[in-house]
């Protein structure tokens, strides 16, 4: 195998126990992988892991945090909610906080309080057909953002501002 970024022929190795793979693209600092192939470029010293089943990994990862007896950092939080296939927005929108504010919870620039930590893990442990229909329901809830309710003759209607 050749280096992507310099050409040169890289070096395979076995992640093992006393040298494991740091699995920094999951966006977690404590996540290290064992018995993958890892190939090194002596040359620019670029690292290129060959990872199979990586959403089986995911799930596994998940899982992990999710049990996990203390509070979810922000980081962990990103991690569960991509897993999730969750976008940032929509994910805000059912923790009922603000995006910005979110995006400094998942940035550790505010602290994650009590309530998202659980909802976050109650949000990714859902099956799939439930994120979906709480999907909608983000969605659902940003369009109503701005609306006018109106009394008509017929009973109350709701004008739906674009969102």
């Amino acid at each position: 195998m050749n280096c992507p970024k310099c050409r040169n022929a890289m070096q395979g190795h076995r992640a093992t126990n006393s040298r494991p793979y740091k699995y920094r693209q999951s966006g977690l600092s404590t996540v290290n992988l064992v018995g993958i192939m890892v190939y090194e470029c002596e040359r620019c010293r670029l690292n290129c892991p060959a990872i199979s089943r990586i959403d089986e990994l995911h799930q596994v990862i998940s899982s992990v945090l999710i049990a996990k007896s203390g509070m979810l950092t922000g980081p962990e939080i990103r991690f569960l909610r991509k897993a999730a296939g969750y976008s940032a927005l929509d994910f805000s929108e059912l923790l009922r906080i603000t995006p910005e504010h979110f995006s400094r919870v998942e940035n550790e620039v505010h602290k994650v309080s009590k309530s998202v930590d659980t909802l976050s893990r109650v949000l990714v442990s859902q099956h799939q057909s439930v994120r979906e229909i709480l999907t909608n329901i983000a969605r659902e809830l940003r369009s109503m953002r701005g609306s006018v309710f109106s009394l008509k003759k017929t009973g109350w209607e709701v004008n739906r501002k674009a969102a």
